[in-house]
């Protein structure tokens, strides 16, 4: 009985930490108004932008002001991610309201032509 309950457990934990991961094909990024600031599908940029987005931390005690839009083309189609600035991002759905801070914004930033 023991082992199921740790099979569940880690099995959950798996399940979680796959949701906060993006792979992703192509990225396209806007602006404010709606401008594109960026779209590729250029494999080492994409390696990089993907390592630099995943790399992230839960942070939900602020609310930041979210003046860009990331699209991922993943596998499984379209995802859309609201985004700061200052690193802080959050995806667009309704359902899922968790914040999340990039661990090196300058450099993603910098990548995603974002300033």
């Amino acid at each position: 009985m023991k082992n199921i309950i740790t099979i569940a457990i880690l099995a959950t934990v798996l399940v979680a930490c796959k949701s906060n991961h993006v792979s992703f094909d192509g990225i396209k990024v806007f602006d404010g108004r709606f401008n594109v600031a960026l779209e590729t599908n250029e494999k080492e940029k994409i390696n990089k932008l993907e390592t630099l987005f995943n790399d992230r931390v839960e942070f939900n005690e602020i609310a930041p002001t979210f003046k860009y839009l990331i699209e991922f083309d993943t596998p499984g189609g379209t995802e859309r991610w609201k985004y700061s600035q200052q690193g802080y991002t959050q995806k667009y759905n309704p359902e899922d309201q968790r914040i999340f801070a990039l661990l090196n914004k300058e450099q993603f930033n910098e990548l995603a032509h974002i300033n």
